[in-house]
This record gives structure tokens, C-alpha cells and sequence, in this order.
């Protein structure tokens, strides 16, 4: 059987697989949502309960930590990212908990919706 990888993602992988992009997926157990990262530092996105968040990003090169500030009530904070298949998994930098995940990412800024 083969085995899974984790593989974690470079600061530069991490620009070039979500920057630009609307990305979907899944936080926590239970909840979807979509997300659009801007090349310019800001970020936008819906859930499937309809809230709204802008916040902004931001990815430190010597550490390959992305972080987001959500101007709402989405979680403000900051972790790596990995791959494993065809998923990405984003795990919180002070918890080493996983925070969400992206499974669908689309080029450029697409309709935010589920």
C-alpha cells in the first residue's frame, strides 16, 4: 500500500498555489467556505452559514508562515502549509493544530460562492 505524504510548502510554493487565486474548502469538521487572495495583501471570502469576511495576508519568507487579520468574525492567525495528494492542509503555528483545508483552487478572482 503506498503511503501518504505530508509535504510542506516554501513561502514561494505558497504564493504560487493560493496568491491570485479563489481557493475552496473546508475549516473545522463542519463548516465550507470560499476564499479569494489577492495579490495585493487582501483577502475576501463567504461560508456556508453567508458570513462575509475582507481581511488581509500576509507570508513571511524566512519562516514560510502565511497569517491572515479578518476584519470580521473569522479567525484571525498564522501557519504552514502542506500538501498531502491533492489537498492542502493548513495547520496553526501556535497550536500545531490543523486549521483548514483547501481542496478546490481556481486562477483568479471567481464568484464567492459555494
Amino acid at each position: 500500500m503506498k503511503q501518504r505524504g505530508i509535504l510542506p510548502l516554501s513561502a514561494q510554493e505558497i504564493k504560487n498555489t493560493i496568491i491570485g487565486k479563489t481557493i475552496k474548502g473546508d475549516w473545522g469538521a463542519f463548516r465550507k467556505y470560499v476564499c479569494y487572495i489577492d495579490p495585493r495583501g487582501s483577502a475576501e471570502g463567504i461560508n456556508d452559514l453567508g458570513t462575509i469576511a475582507v481581511g488581509n495576508w500576509s507570508i513571511d519568507m524566512t519562516t514560510n508562515i502565511i497569517s491572515f487579520v479578518w476584519d470580521s468574525y473569522w479567525d484571525t492567525w498564522a501557519g504552514r502549509m502542506y500538501k498531502m495528494d491533492e489537498t492542502i492542509l493548513l495547520f496553526d503555528d501556535q497550536s500545531h493544530q490543523m486549521r483548514t483545508s483547501i481542496h478546490t483552487i481556481e486562477d483568479g478572482k471567481q464568484k464567492l460562492k459555494l
